[in-house]
Formats: structure tokens, sequence, C-alpha cells
């Protein structure tokens, strides 16, 4: 802070402690997960204490802010971020690039990550018209594959998991894909 110098946090994903929200979060991530999860919140307090404004990226994330954590720091904010396509070349090009209905992102309850898998089933099932991109730094989960209607529509599942995605290719999964589930349980 020295020289003037203002800290703006993104708060991403706020959360209030209660007992329901650990025993759901339980349930979801498992007891590792919610041990990680706690000592996450806790690491973030000082810097909430210590930013001049703390940024909250949903109406229910600002929400739950001030219900919990507001008491670190009054001085918040609204401010949806959305993904800038950074995809150079032409409109036209880039609707025809579009083939995937994506997932991006950590591959957990928390991100809805089953539910995405649920809504995979149901389309699949139907035999709707729809490939699937799932893209993580996570492994994909040993039961997806496994699971029958899924290693049967393997050629409609794009699969980058398992190791850190660059930005160009990050960039390049949501330039393919023409929706992204994006559901956070704790911030939507």
């Amino acid at each position: 802070k020295a020289g003037g110098t203002k800290i703006l946090y993104v708060f991403h994903e706020p959360w209030r402690m209660t007992l329901r929200f650990f025993m759901n979060f339980l349930w979801g991530e498992g007891l590792v997960g919610t041990v990680k999860g706690a000592m996450a919140h806790h690491v973030t307090v000082p810097t909430l204490r210590l930013a001049d404004t703390v940024i909250l990226a949903s109406r229910y994330g600002l929400e739950e802010y001030h219900k919990s954590d507001g008491r670190y720091n009054r001085n918040s904010v609204y401010l949806p971020l959305l993904y800038d396509d950074e995809a150079p070349g032409e409109i036209a090009e880039l609707l025809r690039q579009k083939l995937y209905f994506g997932f991006i992102g950590s591959l957990c309850r928390s991100h809805g990550f089953d539910q995405y898998l649920s809504f995979m089933r149901w389309a699949l099932e139907r035999k709707l018209d729809i490939s699937f991109l799932i893209a993580s730094r996570n492994p994909l989960p040993d039961h997806v594959m496994k699971d029958p209607l899924f290693s049967q529509n393997a050629g409609k599942i794009e699969i980058r998991c398992g190791r850190p995605l660059g930005n160009d290719e990050m960039n390049r999964c949501y330039a393919e894909s023409m929706c992204i589930w994006n559901l956070y349980r704790r911030s939507t």
C-alpha cells in the first residue's frame, strides 16, 4: 500500500461458515476438500482486511459476503466478470468453430461437475446432437469413462484433463464451445 497503491481483491467464492454449509460441503467435497476449503477461507481473511475494495463477481456472492465476511472489510462492490473471447478472426469463422457444450474448470461438486455429467447423460440417452468438452487441470475421475453410456459415446466427448492448460489452450476451449457450464454452488 506504499505510495498510494490501492489493493482490489476479487473474492471469487465467498461462503458462510455454518453447520449446514459444512455438512453440505463435507458431503460434496469430502473431508480433505472441506479441510482445504476451511483453510483457504482462514488464509483469505487477512487479505480481505488489507484490501481497499473487495470485488464480488455475483449478486449471490455479494449477499453471502455481507452476511459473513463483510465484517472484515465493509468496502465491497458487485462487478460481474465475463470471459472476453480473445480468439482472432472473423465472427463467421468463430461461429463455425463452436463444436461443444463445454465444462471448463475444477471437476468438483462445488463447480457443478456432477450436474454437468447428469446433463450429459440426459442428452446422450435422448441421442441429442451435442458434443461435449471437458477441460480441467484435474484428472478426469475414472468412473466417468467407465460409465457404459459415456464410453459408448466417447466420440462425442472431447477430454482435455489431467494437466495444466495454458492461456491459449483455455481460450481455444472457450472459442470451440457454443455454451459453457459455469455453475458455482456458492456464488450463483
